[in-house]
């Protein structure tokens, strides 16, 4: 029998434990192996940056754990439940409680920002148009953006369009906030722009943050703990500082922006 969708609920973990558990994940694509017995714990209530060489498989551990995806093998849980073991219905009723930032934003260029931002809770509540409509303006004020649900995604800047995309994750009050190179092809001062929202976010929501990146710059400034993904697997976790101090060559490399070391382009693959 399909579970009732508060049981996918993050209300009953307390802050500080852990509300995603990933273990032992393989994933290929044809021949070329991405997931290697990949396993990571994400905290409640904590930003956990995600960085690693490009096409390295970050994005497709976030597909994982939004059910986009299914592992050759390994196990997911999240709030107690092994989504793994899901159908598509109990998937997505799990991902009413997840809202994801995709790296070009991912509107509909055919709607309003507003009807972007609705989109979620038009599909899956009974909410009345005004309700809904004082929910997409409030989250337009929260991202900074106030006024424009009547414009589309083309008369946006690249920052805009990100900011409205996260107006679009936050729509549904998610307890996990999944962000997939939030600042890529952005300028310096819309990098920090984006990097302090992304941080409000998960203080005003009170919500759990999964953040893909390499850009270090944004990673030292918002995350609470930094996960090393390299080869497949997580080899490192740690705060700002343990992961500043690390001596693992590879962590150190990365975090240098040296050519020298262990991560070559053979390191590289194809993000899925």
């Amino acid at each position: 029998m399909m579970m009732k969708e508060s049981a996918y609920s993050a209300d009953k973990i307390n802050k500080g434990d852990t509300i995603i558990s990933v273990r032992d994940l393989f994933k290929a694509f044809g021949t070329k192996k991405v997931l290697k017995g990949l396993t990571i714990d994400v905290k409640k209530g904590e930003i956990l940056v995600i960085i690693g060489p490009s096409g390295c498989g970050k994005s497709v551990l976030l597909k994982h754990i939004m059910g986009l995806l299914y592992p050759d093998s390994g196990s997911i849980f999240y709030a107690g439940n092994e989504v793994t073991k899901f159908g598509e219905a109990e998937f997505n009723l799990m991902r009413k409680r997840f809202g994801m930032l995709f790296q070009g934003a991912a509107l509909f260029d055919s709607l309003t920002v507003g009807e972007n931002i609705s989109f979620g809770l038009r599909e899956h509540t009974d909410l009345p148009k005004s309700s809904i409509d004082k929910i997409v303006n409030e989250k337009l004020e929260l991202v900074g953006l106030p006024g424009i649900a009547d414009l589309k995604p083309a008369q946006l800047s690249g920052g805009m369009k990100k900011r409205v995309g996260l107006a679009r994750a936050i729509a549904m009050n998610p307890d996990v906030l999944l962000y997939d190179e939030p600042t890529t092809g952005l300028d310096p001062v819309m990098v920090t722009i984006i990097d302090k929202l992304t941080v409000d976010m998960n203080k005003k929501l009170g919500c759990t943050t999964i953040l893909v990146t390499h850009d270090m710059k944004s990673a030292f400034r918002i995350a609470d703990r930094i996960a090393m993904h390299f080869n497949g697997q997580i080899i490192e976790v740690g705060t700002r500082e343990e992961i500043m101090r690390s001596t693992n060559p590879v962590v150190k490399q990365f975090i240098d922006g040296s050519e020298e070391g262990p991560i070559t382009l053979a390191h590289v693959t194809i993000e899925k």
